[in-house]
């Protein structure tokens, strides 16, 4: 495995799931303000959705982390 792609790979799902929570987040807010009938329920599938692929990116980057203490380790 690649550390360092592991770790790239990881943090751009993080990025990207954080930036489809604030879209997501802004259109719940718009909902109960500027577009008073627009729906919710897309939005807040995509809120849990982007929460689960920062879980899971998270993951990836700390099985990377934990990959790369291990080489450290056996190299030291």
């Amino acid at each position: 495995m690649k550390v360092d792609s592991a770790f790239s790979s990881g943090l751009s799902g993080i990025q990207a799931g954080q930036k489809n929570m604030r879209n997501a987040a802004q259109d719940i807010a718009e909902a109960g303000t500027t577009k008073p009938n627009a729906d919710v329920a897309s939005p807040l599938v995509e809120l849990k959705t982007s929460q689960i692929q920062i879980e899971a990116s998270t993951k990836s980057v700390k099985a990377a982390d934990e990959a790369l203490g291990s080489l450290i380790d056996t190299l030291a």
